[in-house]
C-alpha cells in the first residue's frame, strides 16, 4: 500500500489535470492496492455488494478533488483505516502502528524520560477525537469512494444508516475490542486512575517577597498586573457610562429610591411613585435625546429618530453590561454573582 501511494505522490506532478467529479478507475496501477491483504477487506467486500453511488446526485458546494489528487487522497484514507481497524489475530495491540505511535508520544525529547500521567491524556483524548472523526467517515461516507480496488459505497446506499454506524462502532470503538481505539481507551483510563491516587502536581510556586508567582510553563504573573486590570475595568466602566449619559448630570440620591415589589399592575414603575420625584424623567431623557449627538451625529432629524445612530447608543449600553459584569467578577475578595 505504502509504494502504491508513494507512486501516486510522484504522479501528481507530471498528470493532468481532471474534473473534480468521480471517474471509474481504469489505470492498472491500481492493482497494487489489492495486494495488501488487511482485516476490513471483509467490511470492504460487503460494502461492495451493496452498490455503488453516484456523488453528482449530492446538491453541495463542496467539490472533490481532480482525479490524480483524489486517487491519492483515496489512498491515504483507506491506509489510515487499515491503521485503525488493525486486529492482530493473537490480541497483541503492540503490533499497531498507532499504539506503537502512542508508545513513542509518551516520551519526552528532551530528556527521554516517561511524560507524567496528567500530562499523557490530553494527548491521547486528542488522537481518539481523529480516530472517531475517521472512523465515522469510514462508516457512513458522503460520497462513494469508487478509485479503491474495493469501492465503498455511500452512506445513502445502506439500508439503515444507523445499524451501519453501530456495527461499526461495536467492532472498532467499544471499550474492551481488540484494536487500537479499544487499547486507547484503555490507556486513557490507566493514566487517569494514577492521577486519581497520586493527585494532580501542583503548578503554582510563589516569589519569597509575595509579589509575584510563577505558574505553567515558567510564567511570572505579577500582583501589581492584576491591579492594573482592576483599575483599567473600573476605567473602562467609568467612561462608557459618560458617554451614554450624553452629558445628563442628575442631582438626586438614588439611595432615598423607593420601590414597591408587591405591585402586580401592568406597566407600573417606581418612576410612578409621587415621593420619587421621578415621574417626568422619561420625558426629560427624551427630550435630552432629541436634542443630543452621540460620537458626532444626532439622534433625531426633523422629530424623525435616525436609526445607526440609536443602534450605535443601545450597542453600547450592551458593551456596558458586559465592561460592568467584567469589574464585580475581578474585583477583590468572591466573584459578584451575575443574579445580583
Amino acid at each position: 500500500m505504502m509504494h502504491y501511494i508513494l507512486f501516486l505522490a510522484s504522479q501528481l506532478p507530471s498528470r493532468e489535470q481532471g474534473h473534480s467529479r468521480r471517474q471509474p478507475v481504469e489505470d492498472d496501477e491500481l492493482s497494487h492496492a489489492s495486494s495488501d491483504e488487511s482485516d476490513e477487506e471483509t467490511d470492504f467486500e460487503e460494502d461492495a455488494s451493496i452498490g455503488i453511488d453516484d456523488s453528482s446526485q449530492y446538491q453541495s458546494e463542496f467539490l472533490l478533488p481532480s482525479r490524480p489528487w483524489l486517487e491519492l487522497s483515496e489512498a491515504l484514507f483507506q491506509l489510515s483505516m487499515m491503521f485503525w481497524t488493525h486486529q492482530d489475530p493473537a490480541g497483541d495491540m503492540s503490533s499497531s502502528a498507532i499504539i506503537y505511535y502512542t508508545a513513542v508520544m509518551g516520551i519526552q525529547r528532551r530528556s527521554m524520560s516517561y511524560y507524567p500521567a496528567h500530562n499523557s491524556t490530553g494527548g491521547l483524548a486528542a488522537l481518539m477525537w481523529v480516530g472517531r472523526a475517521l472512523l465515522l467517515e469510514y462508516a457512513l461516507p458522503l460520497y462513494s469512494y469508487t478509485t479503491l480496488a474495493y469501492h465503498w459505497p455511500s452512506r445513502d446506499q445502506y439500508h439503515s444508516q444507523p445499524e451501519r454506524l453501530e456495527a461499526i462502532r461495536q467492532r472498532y470503538l467499544v471499550r474492551g475490542c481488540y484494536t487500537p481505539f479499544g487499547e486507547l481507551i484503555e490507556l486513557k483510563a490507566f493514566a487517569k486512575s494514577i492521577v486519581r491516587q497520586e493527585g494532580m502536581p501542583g503548578n503554582l510556586s510563589w516569589a519569597p517577597d509575595g509579589r509575584s508567582f510563577v505558574v505553567g510553563n515558567d510564567k511570572e504573573v505579577k500582583l501589581s498586573d492584576f491591579c492594573k486590570t482592576y483599575h483599567k475595568a473600573i476605567a473602562l466602566v467609568e467612561e462608557q457610562v459618560e458617554e451614554m449619559m450624553l452629558g445628563l448630570e442628575p442631582n438626586f440620591n438614588v439611595d432615598v429610591v423607593r420601590d414597591d415589589l408587591n405591585c402586580r399592575k401592568a406597566g407600573w414603575s417606581f418612576l410612578q411613585k409621587p415621593e420619587n420625584k421621578l415621574s417626568d424623567a422619561r420625558e426629560m431623557l427624551i427630550n435630552k435625546l432629541l436634542t443630543s449627538q452621540f460620537r458626532g451625529k444626532p439622534f433625531a432629524t426633523a422629530s424623525h429618530w435616525c436609526p445607526d445612530t440609536c443602534l450605535a447608543y443601545l450597542n453600547l449600553g450592551l458593551d456596558l453590561n458586559k465592561s460592568a459584569f467584567a469589574a464585580l467578577q475581578i474585583s477583590g475578595g468572591l466573584p459578584g454573582r451575575g443574579s445580583e
